[in-house]
């Protein structure tokens, strides 16, 4: 076997192989993280990015509404035109694609807690995310739950 390779025995190859070691230290098969911090940020960042949900649904008046800006905006905009019309009530339709008509101030209300919602999980993102950028080790960024 040529240096600097090292003689094992078939049992404790095999078992390097089954937990993917890429390493061997203090006569161990081990698997070592060899990405730099910046790395580390960049991953933590794409997965904070995968796990927040800006159009998760928001329950207000006991209905489940499309969530997000979007939504929001669309809301709002609907109950602005048929106010502006002179309508008392206008139809909303929830995450599960079924109707709902509302008077003026329940629409009202849905916006708010959509728009609410919205902003809440934005600075929650935000906020990670300076926290995340702003990791100075390897330890400091583990701490953050992402």
């Amino acid at each position: 076997i040529p240096t600097p390779n090292i003689q094992v025995i078939n049992e404790v190859w095999q078992e390097a192989i089954n937990i993917n070691a890429n390493c061997y230290k203090d006569g161990k098969f081990i698997v070592k993280d060899f990405l730099t911090l910046e790395e580390k940020i960049n991953l933590a960042l794409s997965k904070l990015k995968r796990n927040t949900n800006y159009e998760a649904p928001t329950t207000c008046l006991d209905i489940n509404w499309v969530g997000g800006y979007d939504s929001a905006q669309m809301l709002n905009a609907k109950r602005t035109l048929c106010l502006e019309v002179g309508l008392e009530s206008c139809t909303f339709t929830d995450c599960n694609d079924i109707d709902h008509v509302l008077s003026l101030d329940e629409a009202k209300e849905v916006c708010i807690k959509v728009a609410y919602e919205f902003e809440a999980r934005r600075a929650a993102y935000k906020d990670k995310k300076r926290r995340i950028e702003s990791c100075t080790t390897i330890e400091e960024l583990e701490e953050i739950e992402i």
